[in-house]
């Protein structure tokens, strides 16, 4: 709990939602990061938890806007 209201700053890279965590943490849920562990062992998207926060959070910004795209355009007709 105190995590979730003093923690590290992150963006989520499955849905592009800010949260608060503990430093280890990478995903909002635990519905995300399953989501997104099927799509890294297609070897769509790289394992981004070693790196330090804030490069990841970059990276998870920029998973997530590509993310959506693609939904955007292989889902619109």
């Amino acid at each position: 709990m105190r995590a979730t209201l003093n923690g590290l700053h992150h963006i989520c890279p499955n849905c592009g939602d800010a949260f608060r965590g503990y430093a280890a943490a990478v995903f909002c849920s635990r519905s995300c990061a399953h989501s997104f562990g099927k799509m890294q062992r297609r070897g769509s998207y790289p394992s981004i938890a070693t790196l330090p926060v804030d490069e990841r959070n970059k990276l998870a910004h920029l998973i997530s806007l590509a993310r959506r795209a693609n939904q955007i355009i292989y889902t619109y007709e």
